[in-house]
C-alpha cells in the first residue's frame, strides 16, 4: 500500500488526505495514536470506483454513400468508458432526425429507404460522469445514371453521309458519358467518342459499311453504371454500272466447295472460293471475304487467291462468312456464303475427386465434361480391371457394396472431335476403424458469423486424434479445434476453401479423410421497391412504374410481363411507361434485379378500373354483353387471382364480379347473389358456348358435377324481378390441367416467343417423364435448321440437360444424375448474360458459361413445349432428336 501523505494526530485531530486518488490507492488504512498511557489503533477501508471517459468509433465508416431508396445504418460503437456511456444521436445542424430513421440499441442509427432529404451530417455523442465525446457521421445520397440517346432507333443512314451519335445522361453526382461499340471493335479514327460529363457525341465524317453495328452509350458515376444501345444501319450507296459489264448471277460466278467448314480450336482454317471469270478484255476480278454477321475479322487472317486463311482460330471466329467479287474495284452482286464451326476439346471435373468409404458401402463418382457435343465419356482403372460390382452409365461410375479390392484410382476420359481430356479420382476403402466422415460436405455461411465444421468418427479414443488442414493454404488464425469439430470465428471471404479432417491408425498406418467446402458470402442487404405514379389506374390514364434496388449500387434492373407487353408500353432503364392505359395492359409485371448477391425479383399487379357505369336498373343488355366480353378477356388473359380481382366503379347497388377456382375433376357450385326483391327468376348461361351437359341448374345455384378443362370461362346469371333485370357474371378457372405428350407420332404445344430474354431469364418447369430421352422446351432464332441462337432443355439418358447458344457455340449444363421415371420433378433454368445455372429438385446449382464474347440471346421463333413440329428445322446443336414423353 502506498500513501501519498500522512499527518500524525494533533490535539485538534488529524486528517489523512490522498490527492488525485487512483484505483491502486484502494485498500485498508491504519490510524495509530499514542501517548504516555499507551497506544491505540483504528482502521478504515477505502473503496475507489473506476471512472473512464468515453471513447467511440463510427462503423462501418464515418462517411457512407448510398443511392435513393436504399437503407443504411451507422453504428456509434463505444470502445471505452466507465460507467457505460449514454449514446445520443442528432443532426449536426440541430434539426430533428428524419421520420424514416430510428435509433436502435448499441448506438445504431438506421435510415429506411432514403429519399434525399436525409443527406447530411449526424452527431453522435457519448457521455458519462467522467466526460463526453462526439463523432460526426456523413450520409451522401447518390442517384444512378439515367441514359438517353437522342438519335432515332434504329438509325438508318446512307453510305458516305455524315453521322453524329448523340447521348446524354443525368444522375448524382453528374455521370461521365462515353460511346463504345457493342462488339468490342474500335471506334474509327475519323470519329470521336467524346467522353464528357453528362453528354457524349461520336462523329463519323463519312460513314461506311464497316461502321454498321450496335453502339453503346455508357454513363458512370459513383452510384453505378447504366447504358443504352443504338443500332446503326448503313444503306449501301447505288453503284454505277460499268460499260459492257455482263449481268452477274451468283450461282454461276462463285462457288465454295462445302457449305460448312469444321476446324479444331487453335488450328488453321482454310476456306476457298472459286470464280468462273469473264475473259472480256479490261475486266479485272478480285475475290474478297468478310463476315456476314458484321463482326470484325480475326486479326490473323489473310486472303490469297480467293482462299481465306485464319491462323489459330478462336471460338469467336465461328459464324457465317461471305465471299464476294470486286470487278475493277467495284463490288458486284455475286456473293456466296459458308459457315465456320470451331470445335473445342472437352474439360473434365470429377465429383468427388477423393473419397473414403467402408466395405459394403455404396459409392459413386460423377464425370462432368464440358465442351462441344457429342462428348464420349469412358471410365477405366489405373491399376487393374474393374470388378463386376462396378457399373458405369451416363458418365457416372457406381460401386454397389464396395470391397477392399475396389480401392484405387479411376480415370474418366472425355473425348470429342477436338481432343481428349482426363480426370483421376481416388477411392479409399477402410476395412476397419478409424473411419471419419464429414457431417456436411458443403457449408455456407456469411461474413462475420461463426462457422462450425464437424466430422464424425466411427470410434474415437486416445489412440486416434483428428487432424485438421486446409487445401493449399494454412488454417485461419481464428480456427479453434476441439477434436472432430473446428470453429472459425468471425469468418471472412478469404476463409472460403476446402478443409480436410483426417484420422490415422498409429499401428496400421491406415488413414481416413474427408473434406468440407466452406463458402463465405457477404450478407445480402438487397431490397427492391416498386413505386407506381398513382395508386388507382383508370382506363385512358398515363402512368409509369419505377423499380429501385438498394444494397448494390451496380445492380441492373429489367422489366417483364406475364405475357407480351402491349404496343403502348415503353421500358426505360428501371421504369416502364404506359400512355393511354388499355384493358390489355393489365396483369403482373415483374422487376428483376441482377446484383452481386444474386438475382431478385418483385412483382407489381396492374389492376385497371374500367370506364363503364355498371348500374343495375339502367343497364342496357347490349352494353352488358360488351362489358362481359371485355371483362372475360381482361381476366382470362391476365390470370388475376381471387384476391386481386380489379375493382370496377359501381353505383350504390353494386354487382360483385366473382372468380372461382376449381381443380380438374372436382365439383363446384356457382351462386347467384342479388338484392332484388322476391320473387326472383334465375336463368344461367355460359358466354361463348352452351352450359356443360354435366351441370345442374337449381335456380340461384349452378352445380357442375365433374369439372373439365373446357368448362373454364364466364358464367352469367340473369336475375329478373318486378320488371328489373340484372346480369351477374362469375368467372370459373380450372386448375390442375396437365397435358400429356405421347409423341405418336408428334405432340407439342406452341406459345409466343419467350419475352424479355435478351439479357437474362428464369424458367421453372415441372414434369413427370415416362421416357429417359426427349426435348421438353425449345425456343430458337431461326427455323432453317442451320444455326442461330436458341435455348433447349430436356432429358439425355434421364439426365436433365440445359443448353443455350448466344452465337459462339452452345453452353451445355448437365445434371449430376438421372431423374426417376414416373415421378414429378421441378427444374429451374437461369441465365444472366453468358452465365447460366440449373437447379434440379432443389439440388444445385450446376453452372455453365457460354463461349465467346456474346452476352445477348436473340429469339424470334415460337416457344415449344414437349417437342417441335420438325426437328430438321431447329438448330442442329439443340442436343435432342425426339420429343418428350410424359406429363
Amino acid at each position: 500500500m502506498t500513501v501519498s501523505q500522512v499527518y500524525f494526530l494533533q490535539p485538534e485531530g488529524a486528517v489523512l488526505r490522498i490527492t488525485t486518488v487512483l484505483v491502486r490507492d484502494r485498500g485498508m488504512y491504519e490510524c495509530s495514536a499514542e501517548n504516555a498511557g499507551g497506544v491505540a489503533k483504528g482502521y478504515g477501508l477505502l473503496e475507489v470506483e473506476r471512472r473512464e471517459a468515453p471513447v467511440i468509433e463510427m462503423n462501418p465508416a464515418a462517411t457512407q454513400n448510398t443511392i435513393d431508396g436504399a437503407s443504411v445504418l451507422f453504428q456509434c460503437r463505444v470502445t471505452a468508458g466507465i460507467p457505460t456511456p449514454r449514446i445520443i444521436w442528432k443532426r449536426a445542424d440541430g434539426s430533428p432526425l428524419p421520420t424514416n430513421s430510428e435509433v436502435l440499441q448499441g448506438g445504431v442509427l438506421r435510415f429506411n429507404q432514403v429519399q434525399g432529404p436525409e443527406q447530411g451530417q449526424y452527431l453522435c455523442t457519448a457521455e458519462n460522469v467522467a466526460g463526453s465525446t462526439s463523432a460526426i457521421a456523413t450520409l451522401n445520397i447518390q442517384g444512378r445514371p439515367v441514359v438517353e440517346i437522342l438519335n432515332d432507333k434504329p438509325l438508318m443512314t446512307a453510305e458516305g453521309s455524315r453521322v453524329a451519335l448523340l447521348c446524354r445522361a443525368s444522375g448524382n453526382p453528374p455521370p461521365t458519358v462515353s460511346w463504345r461499340r457493342y462488339d468490342g471493335g474500335p471506334l474509327y479514327s475519323q470519329g470521336s467518342a467524346g467522353g464528357a460529363p453528362q453528354s457524349a457525341q461520336y462523329m463519323i465524317e463519312r460513314v461506311t459499311r464497316e461502321d454498321e453495328g450496335v453502339y453503346v452509350c455508357s454513363a458512370r458515376n459513383q452510384a453505378g453504371e447504366a447504358e443504352d444501345r443504338l443500332n446503326l444501319i448503313v444503306e449501301r450507296a447505288q453503284r454505277p454500272e460499268l460499260p459492257n459489264m455482263p449481268p452477274y448471277r451468283p450461282e454461276e460466278t462463285l462457288r465454295i466447295d462445302q457449305p460448312v467448314f469444321v476446324v479444331l480450336h487453335g488450328h488453321r482454317a482454310e476456306m476457298t472460293c472459286n470464280i468462273i471469270a469473264d475473259d472480256s478484255p479490261g475486266v479485272k476480278y478480285t475475290i474478297n471475304w468478310r463476315r456476314a454477321d458484321g463482326k470484325q475479322m480475326n486479326r490473323n487472317h489473310r486472303i490469297v487467291n480467293g482462299t481465306l486463311y485464319i491462323e489459330e482460330v478462336l471460338r469467336d471466329d465461328q459464324g457465317v462468312y461471305e465471299c464476294y467479287v470486286l470487278n475493277n474495284g467495284v463490288e458486284s452482286k455475286a456473293a456466296v456464303r459458308c459457315r465456320l464451326e470451331v470445335l473445342a476439346p472437352p474439360s473434365v471435373d470429377l465429383v468427388p475427386s477423393k473419397q473414403t468409404v467402408r466395405p459394403g458401402d455404396d459409392a459413386s463418382i460423377s464425370c462432368v465434361a464440358r465442351g462441344d457435343e457429342p462428348i464420349k465419356k469412358q471410365w477405366t482403372r489405373t491399376d487393374g480391371v474393374m470388378s463386376s460390382r462396378v457399373k458405369t452409365a451416363n458418365g457416372r461410375i457406381m460401386f454397389r457394396g464396395i470391397q477392399l479390392g475396389d480401392a484405387g484410382k479411376y480415370v474418366c476420359t472425355a473425348s470429342n472431335a477436338a481432343g481428349v481430356a482426363e480426370g483421376i479420382a481416388e477411392v479409399i476403402v477402410n476395412e476397419q476403424v478409424p473411419f471419419i466422415s464429414a457431417d456436411q460436405n458443403n457449408v455456407r455461411t456469411y461474413v462475420g458469423s461463426t462457422a462450425t465444421l464437424k466430422c464424425n468418427v466411427a470410434r474415437l479414443d486416445n489412440a486416434y486424434l483428428v487432424d485438421w488442414s486446409r487445401q493449399s493454404l494454412s488454417l485461419p488464425r481464428s480456427a479453434i479445434i476441439d477434436g472432430p469439430t473446428m470453429r472459425l470465428r468471425s469468418v471472412q471471404i478469404s476463409d472460403s476453401g476446402v478443409y480436410i479432417c483426417s484420422i490415422r491408425d498409429p499401428e496400421t498406418g491406415r488413414e481416413s479423410t474427408d473434406s468440407i467446402r466452406l463458402e463465405v458470402e457477404q450478407i445480402s442487404n438487397i431490397a427492391i421497391r416498386i413505386t407506381p405514379s398513382q395508386s388507382i389506374i383508370r382506363q385512358g390514364d398515363d402512368m409509369e412504374v419505377s423499380c429501385s434496388v438498394s444494397g448494390d449500387p451496380l445492380a441492373t434492373v429489367t422489366w417483364s410481363k406475364d405475357g407480351q407487353m402491349a404496343s403502348n408500353v415503353k421500358v426505360e432503364n428501371n421504369r416502364f411507361i404506359i400512355d393511354n392505359v388499355r384493358l390489355e395492359n393489365g396483369g403482373i409485371y415483374r422487376c428483376t434485379a441482377t446484383t452481386n448477391a444474386g438475382t431478385f425479383h418483385e412483382d407489381y399487379l396492374l389492376a385497371i378500373q374500367c370506364k363503364y357505369d355498371f348500374v343495375a336498373r339502367k343497364l342496357d343488355p347490349r352494353s352488358a354483353f360488351k362489358f362481359l366480353n371485355d371483362l372475360n378477356y381482361f381476366l382470362q388473359v391476365h390470370f388475376f387471382p381471387t384476391s386481386a380481382t380489379p375493382e370496377f366503379p359501381m353505383d350504390a347497388e353494386q354487382l360483385s364480379v366473382q372468380t372461382r377456382s376449381s381443380p380438374y375433376g372436382a365439383k363446384v357450385a356457382l351462386d347467384c347473389k342479388t338484392s332484388l326483391e322476391p320473387p326472383v327468376a334465375y336463368v344461367w348461361s355460359k358466354q361463348d358456348g352452351p352450359l356443360p351437359k354435366h351441370s345442374v341448374n337449381s335456380g340461384s345455384r349452378l352445380t357442375i358435377q365433374f369439372v373439365k378443362a373446357e368448362d373454364a370461362g364466364t358464367y352469367v346469371c340473369t336475375a329478373r324481378s318486378n320488371g328489373m333485370t340484372v346480369d351477374i357474371p362469375t368467372i370459373l378457372v380450372v386448375t390442375g390441367v396437365v397435358p400429356f405428350f405421347v409423341q405418336a407420332p408428334l405432340s407439342y404445344m406452341q406459345f409466343k416467343t419467350l419475352p424479355e430474354s435478351y439479357k437474362a431469364f428464369k424458367i421453372e418447369i415441372s414434369f413427370k417423364p415416362e421416357n429417359p430421352n426427349g426435348l421438353i422446351l425449345y425456343n430458337g432464332q431461326t427455323s432453317n435448321g442451320v444455326g442461330g441462337d436458341f435455348i433447349s432443355f430436356g432429358l439425355n439418358d434421364g439426365v436433365p440437360t440445359f443448353r443455350y447458344n448466344l452465337g459462339s457455340g452452345p453452353a451445355v449444363i448437365r445434371g449430376t444424375k438421372p431423374v426417376k421415371m414416373g415421378s414429378w420433378h421441378t427444374v429451374t433454368l437461369n441465365r444472366n448474360g453468358k452465365n447460366g445455372n440449373m437447379i434440379v429438385d432443389g439440388v444445385g446449382p450446376v453452372v455453365g458459361v457460354s463461349p465467346g464474347r456474346h452476352e445477348g440471346l436473340d429469339l424470334v421463333e415460337p416457344l415449344f413445349l414437349g417437342g417441335v413440329p420438325d426437328f430438321s428445322k431447329i438448330n442442329k446443336l439443340n442436343g435432342f432428336e425426339s420429343g418428350f414423353v410424359g406429363e
